[in-house]
């Protein structure tokens, strides 16, 4: 799991984009997601980017791990 913080994510849930993935949030709030990411044991960077239920996005975020 791979949990997101911070705020005006919206109430409602969205989904998030894992470079051509879309992942389905397993909880979604105003200031938390969480998605399943579906990589185990994967090392580097990832381009992640999170949608409203609203079709508004976020900053593209890197993430490492």
């Amino acid at each position: 799991m791979l949990t997101f913080f911070g705020h005006n994510f919206g109430d409602e849930a969205g989904w998030v984009w894992y470079g051509r993935y879309h992942l389905p949030a397993m909880s979604w709030s105003d200031t938390a997601v969480t998605v399943q990411f579906p990589i185990s044991g994967y090392h580097g960077r990832i381009r992640m980017v999170l949608v409203r239920a609203d079709h508004r996005s976020s900053n593209e975020v890197q993430v490492r791990f």
